[in-house]
This record gives C-alpha cells, structure tokens and sequence, in this order.
C-alpha cells in the first residue's frame, strides 16, 4: 500500500507545491501535468513493448537511429534538430520528440515484440514486452538468473514457483520464508491484537 501510494504521488506533491497545478495519471508512463508521448507501444505480433528513454544519452540515440534506419525508419532522425538530448525527451521537447515517438510506434509495429525488446538491449535501452503471467514463468532469462523460487502451499498440490528477490544484495542475502498469507488466514491474530495493544 505504502509503495502505491508513495509511487502514484512520486511528483504529484512537488508539482502542487511549486506551480500549483495538479498533474494526472497517465497508462503506462509517469503522470504528469501534460499529456506525454505514449510508452506503450503494439509490434506487428500483437504483443505490446513498453518505450523508455529515448535518446537521453548521445550513444544509445546513434545506437537507436542505426537500428531503426537499418530497416528503413528514421532517415529523417540525422537532421540537426534531433541532435539536442532535451529535445528528443517526452514531455521536455517541441515536436521532435513527438515526431520520434510516431516513427518508434510504426518502427516496432513492423517488428515482432521479442525483436524490439533485443534489439533495444542492445542498443543500451531499457524496453520490455508486456507479458503474461505464463510467458514470465517461461522466460529462460529469468530462470538463467534465478528469479524464481519454488514454494508449497498456494492452492496447489506439490511445489509452484513464484517470483523471487527482486534484487541480489550480498550483506543482507534474501530468502523465501513461507508461502503469502490465504484469504482470511490470520484474521483472528489480527483482531486480537487490534484489541489488545499491548500485544502489538
């Protein structure tokens, strides 16, 4: 709870203290006091790629503008006006980085999604499919870096692997305890202590 709230109002409060304006969600990239460039974009085999940080460094840009051009996007991306970092940025720029957002959205719609998200990793992006639950289990990725632990006890009969350490820290190591809590499970121990406050 504490961490939907803290991330949905991540620039909400400077925005009201500072320019007195309110800003608002918007699907799939930050709110904001104006409408921004869509980050969420459909490639040709239906799945959808989320864009992030277009062009912020000069490499990845080159890296972008290369890629894009070699099949046959973006010719007009060497102009001059998209030489300027700002420019290129949702929300911070003129019409240039609406005109790159545009091009990006026919660029990944003539690609399949897993092309776009390898082709963006290697230009040093951080783009990503959006996936279902059950083409997440199936990443070898995720299973090549241990993300997933297995667990007993959600409903299932055997083991299920669920996702595990968000992030390898090596002072405080992470470790799956128990399985997530069923509906109801402690509705008791949490009544009792309600009423009792010196239990908590």
């Amino acid at each position: 709870m504490h961490e939907a709230l803290s991330s949905s109002t991540e620039v909400g409060l400077p925005h009201w203290l500072y320019t007195n304006t309110n800003i608002f969600r918007q699907t799939g990239r930050h709110a904001a006091v104006i409408r921004t460039e869509r980050w969420l974009h459909r490639a040709r085999d239906g799945k959808d790629v989320l864009v992030f940080n277009i062009g912020r460094s000069n490499e990845s840009w080159k890296k972008l503008k290369i890629w894009m051009q070699s099949h046959g996007f973006g010719k007009q991306f060497d102009e001059e006006r998209f030489d300027d970092p700002s420019a290129r940025q949702a929300a911070r720029g003129g019409t240039e980085a609406k005109e790159i957002f545009q091009e990006v959205s026919r660029f990944v719609a003539a690609l399949d999604a897993d092309d776009v998200y390898r082709g963006a990793q290697a230009c040093g992006l951080p783009w990503g499919t959006v996936r279902s639950p059950d083409e997440t289990v199936d990443d070898l990725h995720l299973h090549d870096r241990g993300h997933f632990v297995e667990t007993k006890g959600e409903g299932l009969e055997g083991r299920a692997l669920m996702p595990g350490a968000p992030y390898v820290m090596s002072g405080t190591p992470w470790e799956f305890r128990f399985p997530a809590p069923k509906l109801g499970e402690h509705t008791d121990e949490v009544l009792r202590e309600l009423r009792d406050p010196t239990l908590g």
